[in-house]
């Protein structure tokens, strides 16, 4: 049944909403008949995806999660209460989509239809049929034109604005923007995360305009962050109403008490809506349960080595302001490869910032993952090596830093496509 989607990848990403909404008619659009909660934004939005899944299902029986792209399986990006669609279930929807796109006609739009496009249609109609109390949905590219912006949301959120799939959406901050605002809908309340100011007029501009309340970071809502205690991010949460002190979120990172603000400030739009009681209890346990691998994830002890699946600049920017702050007495390398349309060399030059790293580079299992040339070696000669087999370099690492109290620290980023293989070498 995935073999029939994968191989429509020949037909690449295209953005479009004629294909998913021919698809969609077909299957009497489910999408309308469901309670749903749209996040957009260039980082972030997986992260929040996820914290505000798990808020949800402390007040609703059943909780759905649409995700992309998957870490390592089509299952995972479909999710009732943090449970993977079944192997039977997808492939039951996967013969139903495929028999009525068998039947479209060569000049008819379901012809043509993409991969993602496929399993954004499975996620609503199985969401349907399940009986799903309300849904959050990722946007998988943009906002404007993917194939998820065809629902009707009860709320908004859009996380952070940064350059990524330039190609796509535009080569600067604002084309972005637009693209992302692209899921505002008429009255329907939007949630902001951090968001520059210049960028943010952008997003504002299309909200008035669809007379949509805004939810402003550092505005509306607020944190104090207090540091990482024991493997946990710790922050207070404020708006004008409420304050709820001391959250702690397992996912490592300053940017991640962010993303959590963001979904419970979303949570609590949510409860008035559906006029359910914001519990505090409900939002310590609901954050201190969110899990996502590949994002600060640890995967060993001793040696220490740390897999995030930083993917563009801005998200790498992060990743080495975390490393730095957190790690400063480690003696670091890093693993790294990404895919060849990225900004590799500015990403390179983003890691050379934490202090005496060294960069092994390396390539990996997908046909567009970075090649070993020169011009990344020459940013720095002295302090970036290529590595044909990253695993034979990681059973290094882990046979060479085996001592007690350690100070070694393996750091593997780049790409989630990348972190995909990594997770499945350590059979987590």
């Amino acid at each position: 049944a995935i073999l029939w989607i994968e191989k429509r990848e020949i037909l690449g990403m295209r953005l479009g909403l004629l294909r998913v909404l021919a698809l969609l008619k077909l299957l009497h659009h489910p999408e309308k008949k469901l309670a749903m909660i749209h996040i957009a934004g260039t980082n972030g939005k997986g992260s929040t995806v996820n914290y505000l899944s798990s808020l949800l299902q402390q007040s609703c029986s059943k909780v759905g999660t649409f995700i992309s792209p998957h870490i390592q399986n089509y299952n995972e990006r479909i999710k009732i209460n943090g449970e993977t669609i079944s192997c039977n279930d997808l492939i039951i929807w996967v013969r139903k989509i495929k028999k009525l796109v068998d039947q479209a006609s060569p000049n008819s739009a379901l012809f043509s239809i993409t991969p993602f496009e496929i399993i954004t249609a499975i996620a609503f109609d199985y969401f349907y049929h399940k009986k799903v109390d309300v849904c959050v949905i990722e946007v998988g590219l943009g906002g404007l034109l993917d194939s998820t912006n065809v629902i009707y949301p009860i709320l908004t959120g859009i996380t952070t604005i940064g350059k990524d799939h330039e190609h796509i959406l535009g080569k600067t901050l604002k084309e972005i923007a637009f693209q992302k605002a692209g899921i505002i809908k008429p009255k329907t309340p939007l949630v902001t995360g951090n968001i520059s100011p210049k960028t943010f007029l952008v997003i504002e501009q299309q909200a008035i305009k669809n007379k949509a309340p805004i939810y402003k970071f550092k505005k509306d809502y607020n944190i104090t962050y207090l540091g990482m205690q024991t493997w946990q991010e710790c922050f207070n949460f404020k708006t004008k109403q409420i304050t709820i002190k001391a959250i702690k979120t397992p996912l490592i990172g300053k940017y991640q008490p962010e993303n959590a603000a963001m979904a419970i400030q979303l949570y609590y739009l949510f409860c008035q809506l559906k006029k359910f009681p914001f519990l505090e209890q409900n939002v310590f346990t609901g954050i201190s349960k969110t899990q996502i691998p590949s994002r600060m994830q640890k995967l060993n002890s001793n040696p220490l080595i740390i897999l995030d699946g930083a993917h563009n600049v801005h998200a790498i920017r992060k990743l080495v302001q975390t490393t730095i702050k957190q790690f400063s007495n480690y003696r670091i390398s890093i693993l790294f490869s990404a895919l060849e349309n990225k900004n590799v060399v500015s990403m390179l030059y983003q890691l050379l910032k934490i202090p005496k790293a060294h960069i092994y580079l390396t390539t990996f299992n997908h046909p567009n993952s970075i090649e070993l040339v020169q011009k990344y070696l020459f940013i720095a000669p002295q302090r970036i090596t290529k590595v044909f087999d990253w695993q034979d370099k990681l059973k290094d690492f882990l046979q060479q830093n085996q001592t007690q109290n350690c100070k070694d620290l393996l750091l593997i980023t780049g790409s989630l496509y990348f972190a995909s293989e990594v997770i499945h070498f350590f059979d987590i």
